[in-house]
């Protein structure tokens, strides 16, 4: 993964700023939509469960087709449904894991080579690294934010460009971006700790 430049502090209380913009948690998740995994879009060294609801980092590469959805240098996958329209709530099952990214992806996102996982690549996420949380901004947002999140729940609004980070049960997001978005985004999932899609 290439990392962007050094990255900015996230002063706390200020991922609530764009709160009034979105529903609380409660509100969200009543948007569940229902994510399953593409395997065509896999880096060969990760393994996709049966029902493509899971997925972890193997290290040693698969003899799969290099077909043009597949990346080839990042350890990421997709979600196989985009969404051009409406309101979309997931969580993703993170467990004790410290390497690992959440969000989504323009349907025309790089697969070739090293990236970015920044807006500008057209990937807007956040992840852990270590011990350390971060949105996937340019240069990189930290979190003021500490604990183990065993789950973390993505909501994409799409005609209102919004793409916000829960923790389940709290209401306050974790952090929200905004873009002004064209064609259809994709669950984005970057793996090296093993991650499984909730009910």
């Amino acid at each position: 993964m290439t990392l962007c430049p050094t990255p900015a502090v996230h002063a706390p209380g200020s991922a609530h700023l764009l709160v009034c913009l979105i529903s609380g948690w409660s509100k969200v998740s009543k948007n569940a939509a229902m994510v399953i995994l593409d395997p065509d879009t896999a880096h060969p060294s990760l393994v996709v469960s049966e029902n493509q609801r899971s997925v972890k980092w193997r290290g040693l590469w698969q003899d799969v087709p290099d077909n043009p959805e597949r990346f080839d240098c990042e350890t990421c996958v997709l979600g196989s449904e985009g969404f051009a329209s409406g309101r979309h709530y997931w969580e993703v099952e993170v467990g004790g894991g410290r390497a690992w990214a959440v969000g989504v992806a323009r349907e025309s996102v790089r697969r070739k080579g090293w990236i970015n996982f920044c807006p500008e690549e057209m990937i807007w996420a956040m992840d852990q690294c270590g011990s350390h949380y971060r949105a996937r901004t340019f240069p990189d947002t930290l979190l003021s934010w500490t604990g183990s999140p065993g789950r973390i729940g993505v909501y994409l609004d799409y005609e209102r460009g919004l793409v916000s980070f829960y923790h389940p049960g709290i209401e306050a997001p974790i952090y929200i971006f905004t873009s002004s978005f064209t064609g259809q985004l994709h669950p984005f999932f970057w793996v090296y700790s093993p991650i499984t899609l909730c009910p």
